[in-house]
């Protein structure tokens, strides 16, 4: 058996292995589905999908829940509790399901009636995709009581191993993409179906074999535990929808003031900023399963670490990988559109500033979900997260500039740092000092290193501008790895790093 230190360190191995392969199948895979499908046809596939993922933010919600109490009771050893609280998992997901049928095709009446703006010789493709997507999302639906119960097994590298192998699966869709006569679209959309219902599938056969919990086919109705299950997931859903609204709210506010053009700059800013959360999320979903636990042993000695520990990583992973991006932003943005669009490189810089605030303290609001009490912690980050978009509002009436909204988002995200940490003081006494000058020493560090080669761009900016992004990039990661492991670890955390390093 792994000790804990080895399981997290080879679950966050396995966890970045799969993000490099998805992020490279994804991003290949989209070059090839849209030259292939064209403009109009993709852009169709994304606007259903993006609609039924609107429809369905409440899934995020439950699936958070489910983890958590899994987690905490399995820090308990209460087998007898986790096969009830997974009864009841099943049984919320299975009645979410049937809601969400009903919630989709009741919308499907309305969608395609004049709301949906498609050709009219496109419209029975497009009602083709919209089925096929919400079979995909209604089996997602029912997986997620299985995906919560292997990470909270810790079974994370089973777990990279089915995401990747799906991912790498989407790639056939090239050859399907061969066959004559069918319909490009109908075949892209049913392809992605099938590699979506296959991995759930996988994964209940997993958890069928390996997991006690799972195996029982009597499914009990405990009235309490889904009450709870639901009061939790409920206020989880409250911040969740909190965000949601800030992202479109602000795209909203962007296209009454200033157009589509900048639109489709902020959404290209936030596809930068999806990526990066991607990958931070799988990254600080390796800590999660043992800051949950913490909770169920009554460890909060282990929890506070935990919180804090896992943050410092976080914020590493994401600085590390941020830093040469905030560098390099133009000749990135370059590589990649080829024509960029103005303001680009502004909102997209300001747009990770956002991210990072929010690396710093993953941790810390795991750790607060892990001991339950969320009502008022959710209120008050909902609160916050929707200010930039009232306050937007003033500053464009004012005149001010079109990525000036980021700059509220920065304060309202350092705001919120703010109040998490207070309630992570009130729930389970976190240490302020110990978390601020964790704070103070990380962003000294970043801002350093930024500055550092900004100073250095003067002397290379003659240079070959790859040669310069090469340069930038790993002579940055360096610097800044190295200003980390010095002042940001503690004695404690680098011999541990020192010792796991050793024997793995």
């Amino acid at each position: 058996m792994m000790r804990t230190d080895q399981r997290v360190f080879v679950n966050t191995l396995a966890l970045y292995a799969k993000i490099g392969v998805n992020i490279i199948v994804s991003l290949y895979l989209t070059r090839v589905v849209l030259n292939v499908l064209g403009v109009n046809d993709y852009g169709i596939y994304n606007l259903i999908a993006g609609t039924i993922a609107f429809l369905a933010f409440l899934n995020s919600a439950l699936s958070s829940s489910s983890q958590r109490y899994f987690s905490v009771l399995k820090g308990k050893k209460d087998i007898m509790a986790l096969k009830e609280y997974f009864s009841s998992s099943i049984i919320i997901h299975i009645v979410l399901s049937v809601l969400f049928v009903v919630i989709f095709e009741i919308a499907y009446l309305f969608l395609f009636d004049g709301f949906f703006n498609i050709q009219s010789d496109k419209i029975y493709e497009a009602k083709m995709v919209y089925q096929l997507t919400c079979l995909s999302m209604i089996a997602t639906v029912y997986g997620v009581p299985y995906t919560s119960v292997i990470n909270a097994n810790e079974d994370l590298v089973f777990f990279a191993v089915v995401e990747t192998v799906c991912s790498i699966l989407k790639l056939c869709i090239i050859w399907l993409f061969k066959i004559p006569e069918v319909n490009l679209l109908i075949i892209y959309a049913a392809w992605i179906t099938f590699v979506t219902i296959l991995g759930v599938v996988i994964k209940w056969y997993w958890c069928k074999r390996k997991y006690p919990e799972c195996r029982s086919n009597n499914f009990k109705y405990d009235k309490s535990i889904i009450s709870n299950m639901l009061s939790f997931s409920g206020w989880n859903a409250l911040g969740a929808f909190a965000m949601m609204c800030r992202n479109q709210g602000v795209a909203f506010v962007i296209n009454i003031f200033f157009g589509t053009a900048i639109n489709a700059v902020y959404g290209i800013a936030n596809q930068v900023n999806g990526q990066l959360c991607y990958f931070s999320q799988m990254l600080s979903a390796s800590f999660a399963p043992q800051i949950m636990k913490s909770v169920g042993e009554g460890n909060y000695d282990k929890l506070r670490f935990l919180s804090v520990f896992s943050s410092k990583i976080a914020f590493y992973m994401s600085a590390v990988l941020a830093i040469p991006l905030i560098l390099e932003i133009d000749f990135i943005l370059k590589i990649w559109l080829k024509n960029v669009p103005l303001f680009t490189s502004e909102f997209c810089t300001l747009i990770v500033y956002v991210f990072l605030i929010l690396q710093l303290y993953p941790g810390i609001v795991r750790a607060i979900l892990a001991v339950g009490k969320i009502r008022n912690y959710q209120i008050v980050i909902s609160v916050l997260l929707v200010m930039p978009i009232i306050v937007g509002i003033l500053l464009y009436k004012e005149g001010f500039a079109s990525y000036s909204i980021c700059y509220v988002m920065i304060a309202a995200q350092f705001l919120t740092l703010l109040a998490t940490t207070y309630f992570a003081n009130k729930y389970y006494s976190l240490s302020l000092s110990v978390f601020y000058r964790f704070v103070v020493s990380s962003v000294t560090g970043f801002v350093l290193t930024i500055v550092v080669f900004k100073t250095l761009g003067v002397v290379t900016e003659q240079w070959h501008p790859f040669g310069k992004f090469v340069l930038n990039t790993f002579a940055s990661m360096m610097l800044f790895s190295a200003f980390y492991y010095m002042i940001v670890l503690d004695s404690i955390e680098k011999t541990r790093l020192k010792n796991l390093l050793l024997k793995f």
